[in-house]
């Protein structure tokens, strides 16, 4: 086949960067590890554009997965990927496609006047961090390794979680009468039983002094017969680390008051990419 002529003139990388986990924990099925560490950003394509506003893409992550690969060529499984990785990719893919600035909406607590933010991406990129999930919990005899999520497994909650969402609202807008509280009582027994897998999904292991377990049933057995203030330690402990993988709060000075305040940014991905 002959080369096309028109090769030259297509997309080429247009930042370098290093992802929060370094990237050499993955296999090759999942990334191709540089000699720099650092991976080339491509701007999104007119089809990953159109691939980014499809709804149902959107809904279930593939979007997500899709425009990291074909922005990141080095991500061969943007799935496997761990979630801080996967929002610093889309921070750069961002960065590359419409350069560093993006606006925000935000309110101040203030005076409540509405207003329009520049946020510097590349700022935002820089502290974008992944826990050191290296650090042993020790409650009593127990030692507890926390992990990171992939974004499979990010999505999968939240899959999970939006459907929990769906049904309470349709069992809320039933009359009362016994159905409804049948219904409500499976409900509970459902987001129980959620919490205790998000959970335990973040735990790689328990150790005791006899044998480490990380079978993800008998830790979410675990979770629901422990008592309550061991329950809570691990559930906050699971929640620190997720918040610290988070992007960072802004500092904002309110155009109208001069009031200074602090609001964290939310990546919505339905538009994030345009």
């Amino acid at each position: 086949m002959n080369q096309n002529p028109l090769k030259q003139y297509f997309r080429r990388p247009s930042i370098h960067v290093t992802i929060p986990t370094g990237g050499k924990h993955y296999s090759a099925q999942v990334l191709e590890v540089t000699e720099t560490g650092q991976l080339p950003i491509y701007p999104m394509t007119a089809n990953d554009e159109i691939i980014s506003r499809t709804p149902d893409a959107l809904f279930n992550g593939s979007a997500v997965a899709s425009v990291i690969q074909s922005c990141v060529p080095a991500v061969k499984n943007a799935w496997a990927l761990d979630a801080a990785d996967v929002e610093a990719l889309m921070i750069a893919i961002r960065i590359a496609t419409n350069g560093e600035e993006m606006d925000i909406e935000t309110t101040c607590p203030e005076c409540r006047e509405e207003s329009a933010y520049g946020v510097n991406l590349s700022g935002v990129l820089t502290q974008v961090r992944n826990p050191d999930f290296n650090i042993i919990m020790e409650l009593g005899d127990l030692q507890i390794k926390f992990r990171s999520l992939t974004f499979k497994e990010m999505n999968n909650n939240g899959d999970e979680q939006f459907e929990i969402q769906k049904l309470t609202r349709e069992v809320t807008q039933m009359e009362d009468g016994p159905e409804k509280n049948r219904l409500a009582g499976q409900l509970l027994t459902r987001m129980n039983e959620l919490q205790f897998k998000i959970i335990a999904r973040s735990i790689e292991y328990i150790k005791t002094p006899e044998v480490r377990v990380n079978q993800q049933d008998f830790i979410v057995d675990f979770l629901k017969n422990c008592d309550k203030r061991m329950f809570e330690n691990i559930r906050n402990r699971s929640m620190e680390l997720r918040e610290q993988a988070q992007s960072k709060q802004l500092k904002i000075v309110c155009q109208h008051c001069q009031h200074n305040y602090e609001q964290k940014i939310e990546f919505n991905i339905t538009d994030f990419f345009v």
